[in-house]
């Protein structure tokens, strides 16, 4: 009706108003754009106290006309009739803005939100935060219309390992000069949640550099194109047919209907773990050995590293460290955050709707008293597939590196800690990287098996590398088909697609050439350097593992760049990057005559 009325009132409003709107966007995007660059000289370079004076008067200026800006633009969305959920979000948040920080330009201080909002540290955030919703009410994919999906993942990644490289170099993020290809390197391994270092994490970065690296490993966990997106929903409130179909590949969901609701998902749940995670590993630290603040810092990054799978610590000997080692209930937790992280989005989603179903069904029958439809049936083939070999690698792999160790690293460990060790050192090597053991000192036998759990890795659409569980999965039980003579596999009364199966073995095979050749490279660049431990490194790189013997900070900078190719491959998936040259396979409406090969 105001709208109505004011449109009446003032007739160039209602013939301007599709100019308005569009000038409210681009006014919002400019000043979010200055405003984030601000925030990023502010972070990474030194200022005086004049000059930080003016920067910190500047956000007030920015945030309350932005606020204005946001208010303004709910009013337009609303004439066009959009979505609810959009028109609310940047309604408040533009009241918010305007209301907190106009308070603070005109009195001086606000007394409402100041112990919040007005803190250096919280203008920089909000700053990028609020440039990030820009960025996601924009159709980034419009630019890349003449690239495949598989061609948009790599440009993605690309894009955040250069500017992460970048951001890293600046004076304010490290305590010591870092060299472009060390920033490349630690930017890669953070992005493609891989964990190796050439510098230690806990000395070489100041409180700055640690936090792009979290934010790297949030943004590698679960993808640029998922954040946006996630964002988009509530800046945005429509998705494109292209954008669906972008992150329908990306998170291989069967449809396009519910893929908003997939990735609201997606985002919550990671949120939701996360959290805990903090809170477990809060009150698993002993405060003898971190202040308050210290620990809340630890537990935050542990958190988000363990769950993307990273392997990134702030601890100079990561999980060794003599505070954290012996503490068995803090190994459980990151267990289990590293097993939530690494079994896929599709198997958490194929849960949710399990547990789901049998609620409802729960409800139905002891509530409504109606008839009780069993939910079996609602895992599929995947997910057991998942859940199974993931049991599997967990339960053989304590107890091997139980027994392989019994006599090395564990003889010195209590009873429950032997267990608890045992149990971190089988997940850890599937794309976590956190070492809680001296891994120099390992037993040939327990390194080889830390070497066939990188090569295998977590689940497919997880936050890990590796070839994949059901890829090693595919390969056993065709392997198994074969020995008992069956023509077809078949498993849970399912026949199992052959092209499956043939991936499977492709990716294992491209696998192996690549992981060949990346060794082969290296140890004609570093002929001082034993052989066992380079294959270690490149395994421990193609798998996202992080996992080192101690050479990686020693190689050259060529050396260096093979295994940021081996992380980036390895976060990409080898079927994914065959598919940027090739593309999706066309369909032949003919066959040849069949032959046969003798193959013994």
């Amino acid at each position: 009706m105001l709208i109505k009325l004011t449109s009446n009132r003032f007739p160039w409003l209602k013939r301007n108003e599709s100019f308005l709107r569009s000038y409210t966007n681009v006014a919002i995007f400019t000043v979010s754009f200055m405003a984030f660059v601000m925030a990023i000289w502010d972070t990474g370079f030194a200022q005086s106290a004049a000059t930080q004076q003016w920067i910190d008067d500047f956000y007030k200026i920015y945030f309350a006309c932005n606020g204005l800006l946001y208010v303004g633009r709910a009013v337009f969305i609303l004439t066009e009739r959009r979505v609810s959920q959009v028109v609310i979000t940047n309604l408040v948040l533009g009241i918010i803005l305007l209301f907190e920080f106009s308070l603070s330009i005109l009195l001086g201080k606000s007394f409402i939100l100041s112990p919040l909002l007005h803190l250096p540290p919280v203008y920089k955030s909000l700053a990028v935060l609020l440039f990030i919703f820009e960025i996601s009410r924009l159709d980034l994919f419009r630019f890349f219309a003449q690239l495949n999906p598989p061609q948009i993942f790599i440009v993605s990644f690309g894009s955040i390992i250069i500017t992460g490289a970048l951001f890293l170099m600046m004076p304010q993020a490290t305590v010591r000069p870092l060299t472009f290809i060390d920033a490349l390197f630690t930017s890669t391994s953070a992005v493609c949640v891989t964990g190796l270092i050439v510098v230690d994490t806990a000395t070489h970065f100041t409180m700055v550099g640690k936090s792009i690296i979290l934010a790297l490993i949030q943004i590698g966990g679960l993808g640029i194109m998922t954040f946006t997106s996630f964002f988009a929903v509530f800046f945005k409130g429509t998705q494109s047919f292209r954008e669906k179909q972008i992150l329908k590949e990306w998170l291989n969901h069967p449809g396009l209907s519910s893929i908003k609701s997939t990735l609201s998902k997606v985002v919550l749940f990671m949120i939701l773990v996360e959290s805990i995670g903090v809170g477990l590993i809060y009150l698993s630290l002993d405060p003898a050995y971190f202040e308050r603040i210290q620990r809340f810092r630890v537990a935050v990054f542990h958190s988000v590293s363990a769950f993307c799978n990273a392997g990134f610590s702030t601890f100079t000997d990561n999980m060794f460290d003599s505070r954290v080692r012996f503490n068995t209930s803090l190994l459980y937790v990151m267990g289990c955050l590293i097993i939530l992280g690494g079994i896929g989005f599709p198997v958490i989603l194929n849960l949710y709707d399990f547990i789901k179903a049998r609620i409802i069904n729960f409800y139905e029958k002891q509530i409504r008293r109606f008839r009780y439809v069993p939910a079996f049936g609602l895992f599929n083939i995947n997910t057991r597939i998942v859940l199974i070999t993931t049991l599997i690698l967990i339960v053989a792999g304590s107890l091997l590196i139980f027994v392989f160790e019994y006599d090395n690293t564990l003889k010195d460990l209590a009873w429950p800690q032997k267990i608890a060790t045992s149990f971190f050192c089988s997940i850890s090597p599937r794309t976590a990287g956190f070492n809680v053991v001296n891994m120099a000192v390992l037993s040939s036998p327990a390194l080889l098996l830390t070497v066939a759990l990188m090569w295998i890795g977590a689940s497919p659409v997880s936050a890990g590398g590796g070839i994949k569980t059901t890829t090693f999965a595919m390969a056993v039980l065709n392997i198994t088909r074969i020995i008992r003579g069956k023509e077809k596999l078949e498993i849970f009364r399912r026949e199992i697609d052959p092209g499956a199966v043939n991936r499977a073995f492709a990716i294992m095979f491209f696998s192996l050439i690549i992981l060949g050749t990346g060794s082969f490279v290296i140890y004609m660049l570093e002929p001082n350097l034993s052989m066992s431990k380079i294959v270690f490194e490149c395994f421990s790189a193609y798998g996202t593992v992080g996992l080192s013997l101690g050479i990686t900070s020693a190689l050259s900078w060529i050396s260096k760049m093979v295994l940021i190719l081996l992380m980036f491959t390895g976060r990409m998936g080898t079927i994914t990057l065959l598919m940027v040259f090739v593309g999706h396979p066309k369909l032949r409406p003919y066959r040849y005559p069949s032959d046969n090969i003798v193959i013994t």
